[in-house]
């Protein structure tokens, strides 16, 4: 058993003994907590110190609009095309009537022809022929005229001469000026210059159902005598749409 009286005289002696302990161990700790301070002061005056100075950030400059000037060429019936429609209103003698070979004039009618489209085959009598006349010269020909040629073809004064010079043989041949009115109105060998009559002639140009207007109308049939009419009656109005630029434009 533990001595009372001992412990009771035990007791101021620890007592002192604590009060001794805390006098020796408490600039240990202050020192302790001053150090600590230190420290993160100086981390954090280091890491201050490290930071980048900021950067002033200047507006951006101002948009300047400009503009972009555009152009556009139209889209003109290539040789193809133009011979194909001849021969519709005319016939199939009209691309031997037309007589400026616009089917094989690639540089102002465009459509440039290839080496590689033409070749031989058989014709009905068992005769080799080139499958394309019109192609025919690509093969010894290399020249701008069949190789070099815009696919889509410009408007020039040179395709326009041509066409002109189309137009005026095509109507005063007499069997293409018969195909051409048989088109207008196959039931009348002479067609009256009714309005019906002078807008199916507009239309075999004008094939995307583009009507002429009245205006347009009258002066064509102002060029015909309703008494005195025959097939040569329609050659000057036929002429006129036929020589006109816009049907050209696809």
């Amino acid at each position: 058993m533990f001595n009372l009286n001992f412990i009771q005289k035990a007791v101021p002696h620890l007592q002192w003994l604590t009060i001794a302990l805390g006098i020796v161990l408490l600039p240990l700790f202050q020192n302790c907590n001053v150090n600590a301070l230190k420290g993160e002061g100086s981390d954090g005056g280091s890491s201050v110190i490290g930071l980048a100075p900021p950067v002033d950030h200047h507006p951006p400059p101002p948009v300047v609009l400009s503009t972009i000037e555009t152009s556009f060429a139209a889209l003109l019936s290539d040789r193809r095309y133009t011979l194909a429609l001849f021969e519709d209103v005319f016939g199939s003698t009209a691309k031997s009537v037309e007589g400026t070979g616009i089917g094989s004039n690639a540089v102002e009618f465009g459509a440039p022809c290839s080496i590689y489209e033409n070749y031989n085959v058989l014709n009905a009598s068992g005769a080799v022929v080139p499958v394309d006349l019109d192609n025919a010269a690509c093969v010894i020909n290399s020249s701008s005229a069949v190789l070099g040629a815009n696919l889509v073809p410009r408007p020039t004064v040179i395709r326009q001469a041509m066409i002109l010079k189309a137009c005026t043989n095509l109507v005063l041949n007499t069997a293409t000026l018969s195909h051409a009115l048989a088109r207008i109105s196959p039931l009348e060998p002479v067609p009256p210059p009714t309005e019906a009559n002078v807008r199916s002639l507009f239309r075999l140009f004008y094939v995307e159902n583009v009507e002429p207007s009245a205006e347009i109308v009258q002066a064509l049939q102002a060029m015909m005598n309703p008494s005195q009419m025959s097939q040569e009656a329609w050659r000057a109005p036929i002429y006129s749409v036929c020589s006109s630029n816009y049907w050209q434009v696809l």
